[in-house]
C-alpha cells in the first residue's frame, strides 16, 4: 500500500503527463508542430527578409528597359514601374526613382547622361543596373575599367553593414563574385562622399586592381546606385541577386543616411592639413558653444596649438568634453610636439609609439573601414614614424581602442568617438589612391565632402567605353 506521500508525487506526475498530451494535440489540431531542437547556426543561412510590400505598393518609380531584362524583376518584386520608351521622357518625370536596365545607355543614348546628372542634382534618386558602357556624360565619378580579369588569387571585398547588403549571408556574397563577369566592374572614385557596397580585387603585377561592382555615388542633392552584378541576370536563380535588388530599391526610396554636421577647429580652411584640399570638406569654423556640432575637425600638427587663441572658438576643455559626451572628434595630423596641446583636446594624455607594429582593427565590426581593404591602407604607413597613441589618466576612466593600424588610431572615449588620421605629404595625397582611401574613411566617419555636381547637359560628347 503506498504512502500518502507517494500517492502525491504519482498524482503530480499524472498531471503533467496528462498538460503534455493536451498541448501536443492542441498543436497538431492547429496544422504546427513543436518546435525541433534548434540547429546549429551556420553562416550560409540569411534571416528573413523585410515586408517591402507597402513601400513597393507606393512607390512611383519610373523605368527605362530597353532590353527588357529589369521589368520582369520589378514586377516580381511587387513595384508597378512606369515604362519609358524614350528616355527623353525622363527628364521631366517627378515621381520617387528612375531605374535604367541593361543596356540602357547603349551607343547614341549619350543624351541619357546629362539627362540623368540634372535629375541627381535636383534630387532625385537612380538605380543603374549591369550597364555594358556608361556615358562620361553622367558623371566623372561613374567609369568602367577598359578591361578586368579576375584570377585566382581575387578577393571580394564587402561593406558588410550597408542596408544594400542586409540579409545576404557572406558566402553568397562572393559566390556571385565568383564566376565570369557580364559587365565589367567600375573604378573606384577618388572624390566625394561615395560608398564602395562590393567590389573585387584582382592581382596585378606587384599592386592590387580594384573592380567595384555595387557603388553608391551622390551627384548634387540626388544619388546614383550603380550595380554592376548580375541582378536582373540572375533574379529567378539566384535568393542573394533577389535579396541586393530588392534592397538597393528600397535604399534609394528611403534615403540615404544623413552626414554628421561637420565644424573645424580653425578660423578658415587653410588651417587644416593641405593634404584634405583637394577633398574640400564641408566645414564651417566650430562655433563656441558647440551647439549643433556632431563632428569636429581638429588639427594637430605643430601649428595646431595657436589655434586655441583663435577669437570665437571654443575653449579646448569644452572640445574634451565634447568627444566624451558622444561627440565626434577627428584628430589630423597629431604630432608629438603638439603633445600638451593634444592633452587638452582630448582630456587625456598621449604619447607617440616609435615602433609600432602593424595591428589590423581590434574591433571586427568596426565601421571605420567599411568599403576598404588592409591593402588600400599603404599610403598611410611611413617606417619609423611615432604612432599617435591615448592612455587613461585614471582608473575607470572608460577609454576602448577600436583600431590601431599605421596611420590611424581610433578609440571609443566615453560616449564619443576619436579618431586620430595621420596623413601622407600634400604631394602624395593627390593620388587617386590615396585620395580615394581618404575620402572613404571620412565618409565612414560621417564628414561631408565636396562631390562633383555631375556633368553639365551641354557636354554630350564623350562616351566612355
Amino acid at each position: 500500500m503506498p504512502t500518502a506521500r507517494a500517492r502525491r508525487t504519482i498524482v503530480v506526475f499524472l498531471i503533467i503527463l496528462t498538460i503534455i498530451v493536451v498541448a501536443r494535440v492542441a498543436s497538431s489540431a492547429e496544422g504546427g508542430t513543436l518546435p525541433p531542437d534548434p540547429a546549429p547556426a551556420t553562416g550560409a543561412e540569411a534571416p528573413r527578409p523585410p515586408d517591402r510590400t507597402g513601400l513597393f505598393n507606393r512607390a512611383r518609380v519610373a523605368l527605362f528597359d530597353p532590353e527588357g531584362k529589369a521589368a520582369p524583376a520589378l514586377r516580381a518584386l511587387g513595384i508597378q514601374s512606369e515604362s519609358f520608351s524614350a528616355f527623353e521622357g525622363l527628364a521631366l518625370y517627378r515621381g520617387d526613382l528612375i531605374v535604367i536596365g541593361p543596356g540602357g545607355f547603349a551607343r547614341g543614348r549619350e543624351a541619357l547622361g546629362p539627362i540623368l546628372a540634372a535629375r541627381a542634382r535636383s534630387g532625385m534618386h537612380i538605380l543603374l543596373l549591369e550597364q555594358p558602357s556608361l556615358p562620361g556624360t553622367l558623371s566623372e565619378d561613374l567609369r568602367l575599367w577598359p578591361s578586368f580579369a579576375r584570377s585566382a588569387d581575387s578577393t571580394a571585398l564587402f561593406a558588410a553593414h550597408h542596408p544594400v547588403l542586409r540579409g545576404v549571408p557572406p558566402g553568397s556574397r562572393a559566390a556571385g563574385l565568383a564566376g565570369a563577369p557580364r559587365v565589367r566592374p567600375l573604378l573606384p572614385p577618388a572624390h566625394g562622399n561615395f560608398r564602395v557596397i562590393a567590389g573585387i580585387r584582382t592581382r596585378s603585377g606587384t599592386s592590387w586592381q580594384e573592380g567595384v561592382t555595387l557603388l553608391e555615388v551622390p551627384i548634387g542633392e540626388g544619388l546614383v546606385l550603380a550595380a554592376q552584378e548580375s541582378l536582373c541576370e540572375d533574379f529567378d536563380l539566384d535568393q542573394g541577386a533577389r535579396t541586393v535588388l530588392a534592397n538597393a530599391i528600397a535604399y534609394l526610396l528611403g534615403g540615404r543616411p544623413e552626414l554628421k554636421r561637420t565644424f573645424m577647429y580653425g578660423g578658415s580652411p587653410d588651417d587644416l592639413p593641405a593634404c584634405l584640399a583637394p577633398l574640400s570638406p564641408s566645414a564651417a569654423s566650430a562655433p563656441r558653444d558647440l551647439e549643433g556640432v556632431e563632428a569636429l575637425l581638429v588639427p594637430g600638427d605643430w601649428r595646431a596649438p595657436r589655434l586655441s587663441g583663435t577669437p570665437g572658438l571654443p575653449p579646448l576643455a569644452a572640445v574634451a568634453r565634447f568627444l566624451r559626451e558622444g561627440g565626434t572628434v577627428v584628430l589630423l595630423n597629431p604630432q608629438p610636439m603638439s603633445g600638451d596641446y593634444l592633452r587638452a583636446v582630448t582630456g587625456f594624455p598621449v604619447h607617440f609609439e616609435s615602433t609600432s607594429p602593424f595591428r589590423p582593427h581590434l574591433d571586427p565590426d568596426a565601421a571605420l573601414f567599411e568599403g576598404i581593404s588592409f591593402d588600400d591602407l599603404d599610403p598611410l604607413w611611413r617606417e619609423g614614424r611615432p604612432e599617435f597613441r591615448l592612455r587613461s589618466a585614471e582608473a575607470g576612466t572608460t577609454i576602448t581602442p577600436v583600431v590601431l593600424a599605421p596611420g590611424i588610431a581610433q578609440y571609443r572615449v566615453g560616449l564619443g568617438t576619436l579618431v586620430a588620421l595621420t596623413l601622407p605629404d600634400a604631394s602624395d595625397c593627390a593620388a587617386p589612391r590615396t585620395s580615394s582611401l581618404l575620402a572613404r574613411l571620412l565618409t565612414n566617419l560621417g564628414v561631408p565632402l565636396d562631390h562633383r555636381p555631375g556633368i553639365d547637359p551641354e557636354a554630350v560628347s564623350r562616351l566612355d567605353e
